[in-house]
């Protein structure tokens, strides 16, 4: 309207050869209207190229096995319900079906978030997205494709990635209102000098639409998004755009923790070890060339330089065993080793039933047919979670543990932070979070954060009104997620927070300053106190408040309710 009205009554002064052009305070208007839309889309634009990320977890190629028995490598899209496919160590399962063929161990933690793999064989299922860790396998696909576990997962994530920024709707409103309520306010201004008699009832109504100009307020928004987002930025915090700092800003609301990967370290360690430790370089001789991660956390727990290994070989799907040092040297499960052995174990069987109360995987240690120890591999919790949790409790957040492994696993590491027991939930696959995210969603107007690393949390961080992804998260859970923690643990959440108050705050600040400066500079012009010209002058005057507002934002996260 003012840029309609201005450059009508421009014109007409041009061709009359007097008053006011107001042609330089226009193409200042548009510039800044222009800007703030630049910036809102170049964050959509970003957020879609992100989407791009959600289909590197399945492997676009597949090595089909013929009718006549040969293997043919072809696209993913080329199978269908019924064909088999042949999954060498180290691949990822290209689709959701039964095992045929082999005996091996998948990992699962993509879908799941369980840390330790399953053990598999014939009549076994497996899942797209899985990573075959042993032997080869082949599997007959169920479904293909988009009707696979993870093709579902990957549909929820790009539908809950289109929502749109709440703070910018709230922004919008206000420009929508001022701008119907500036227009009336003109047409009252000209109707009232008419009455008059003055000749200046234009200029006047011109001077109200010119210091009126909304440009302030399509600025406060992205620019103080795109400020928040390019500080945090700094910090190791990428944040997608507004929605996520507005959530963020609330005084409190639901939280929910995945547990693999980002309330532990992610990994399997040797724990606690039970017995002879003298036995530690032997095993991680043994497991020296294990894929398996048990394995692999055995062979990092000692230093077996110079051990030579002679006649490896499994005990089933559930150990290892093998000549090491002149020794012979078995490791495994305590059904394996008991049937390596030929007898019971009852001694280590109440050891290895400690250890499993206590969310760990027990691994029997025999050399030269004695048990000589009893060896507990787990996923370590993080040194700063506990904290870290109790001080987003005292900031407000109801703080929950949502996790695909073994309930007796979360329900342990649920202790170690603190939580009460019914905030706690185990054996949770990635839709189950997804369903529990929407239901908190619909039971609450408070924001419901959703913070997580694997593809198995990537819809319920779609889902989420915020979903964090943590350091060296799967690139489909970065891809839902609206903020990502470029550093490790959950300490940045506490500066992540912080720096979303303080971007709100400084929004909200910088909106009010421009309606009060609106305020008062209309009052003027529908005086008659301030010409067109004053009013150009006094124009950008709201945009530099505005930002002069939106550059001194600090965060402000540390304060409790």
């Amino acid at each position: 309207m003012g840029l309609g009205v201005g450059g009508v009554a421009g014109a007409i002064n041009v061709w009359r050869g007097a008053g006011e052009i107001y042609f330089d305070s226009l193409t200042a208007l548009v510039f800044l209207l222009l800007l703030g839309r630049w910036l809102q889309q170049a964050q959509q634009r970003r957020a879609t190229e992100q989407l791009r990320l959600l289909f590197s977890v399945v492997a676009s190629w597949a090595r089909r096995v013929t009718p006549a028995g040969a293997v043919e490598l072809v696209p993913l899209e080329a199978l269908r319900p019924g064909d088999v496919v042949e999954v060498e160590a180290g691949e990822r399962v290209p689709v959701d079906g039964s095992v045929l063929e082999g005996h091996s161990a998948l990992d699962l933690s993509v879908l799941t978030g369980e840390a330790r793999p399953l053990e598999v064989g014939p009549g076994a299922q497996a899942w797209a997205g899985a990573v075959n860790l042993g032997a080869r396998l082949r599997v007959r696909a169920r479904t293909t494709g988009a009707d696979t576990r993870m093709g579902r997962l990957m549909a929820e994530i790009e539908r809950g990635s289109r929502e749109r920024s709440p703070v910018v709707l709230w922004a919008d409103r206000i420009a929508g209102r001022f701008v119907v309520t500036v227009s009336l306010l003109a047409l009252a201004t000209f109707a009232f000098w008419s009455l008059r008699g003055s000749t200046d009832a234009v200029s006047h109504a011109v001077a109200v639409l010119i210091v009126a100009c909304p440009c302030a307020l399509a600025l406060a928004t992205p620019l103080g998004v795109v400020v928040a987002i390019g500080r945090a930025a700094r910090e190791g915090i990428l944040i997608r755009g507004g929605a996520a700092l507005e959530a963020l800003a609330a005084r409190g609301g639901t939280l929910v923790l995945d547990k693999t990967g980002t309330c532990t370290e992610g990994r399997m360690r040797v724990v606690a070890w039970e017995g002879d430790e003298q036995a530690a370089a032997l095993v991680a001789a043994l497991e020296r060339d294990d894929d398996h991660p048990v394995g692999r956390a055995l062979a990092s727990f000692a230093d077996a330089a110079g051990l030579e290994v002679e006649g490896l070989r499994r005990l089933g799907t559930g150990g290892r065993v093998a000549r090491v040092d002149g020794r012979e040297v078995a490791a495994g499960a305590l059904d394996a080793i008991e049937a390596h052995l030929g007898r019971a174990l009852p001694e280590a069987s109440v050891t290895v039933a400690r250890l499993a109360e206590r969310g760990l995987s027990p691994v029997v240690v025999a050399v030269q047919g004695k048990v000589v120890a009893v060896v507990g591999v787990g996923d370590r919790l993080r040194p700063e979670a506990r904290a870290t949790v109790a001080r987003l409790q005292r900031l407000g957040w109801e703080v929950e543990l949502l996790s695909g492994d073994h309930p007796r696993v979360v329900a342990e590491v649920g202790r170690e932070l603190g939580l009460a027991p019914e905030r706690v939930r185990g054996g949770v696959g990635p839709e189950q979070k997804r369903a529990h995210v929407r239901a908190l969603r619909r039971t609450t107007r408070r924001p419901v954060v959703m913070v997580g690393d694997g593809v198995n949390d990537a819809a319920a961080l779609a889902a989420a009104t915020v979903g964090v992804a943590v350091h060296g998260g799967a690139e489909a859970s970065l891809a839902a997620a609206h903020v990502y923690l470029g550093r490790p643990g959950l300490g940045p959440l506490l500066g992540l927070i912080g720096r979303a108050r303080g971007a709100l705050a400084s929004i909200r600040l910088a909106v009010f300053l421009s309606l009060g400066y609106n305020v008062m500079a209309m009052g003027l012009a529908m005086a008659g106190w301030i010409g067109p010209l004053a009013a150009a002058l006094l124009m950008p005057a709201s945009s530099l408040t505005v930002t002069a507002v939106v550059l001194a934002q600090r965060a402000d996260g540390e304060r409790p309710r």
